[in-house]
């Protein structure tokens, strides 16, 4: 529990409260994909480009950044692939 007592979040409470907005109402309206996506997209944000000073500043190697931003990417795609299926 210390380690949870000793991390700084960098999530603020303005975006947690505009995912829960977001998904609360696609969810209202049906719109189960869109919440999914949204989903995505927050959890994609928070954990790639959030900590880009972080990852990169400290680390002073670019030279896999094309992986590094490729991957959410390719996570978006095969995504928007599997929601845009029609069954």
């Amino acid at each position: 529990m210390d380690f949870l007592a000793a991390t700084n979040p960098n999530i603020t409470v303005a975006e947690v409260a505009l995912l829960l907005l977001l998904t609360c109402i696609a969810n209202v309206f049906g719109r189960t994909k869109i919440a999914l996506l949204v989903t995505c997209f927050f959890s994609l944000f928070w954990g790639f480009f959030l900590n880009y000073d972080i990852l990169f500043i400290s680390y002073r190697g670019l030279q896999h950044s094309y992986l590094y931003f490729g991957f959410p990417f390719l996570i978006l795609m095969l995504t928007l692939i599997g929601l845009l299926r029609q069954d």
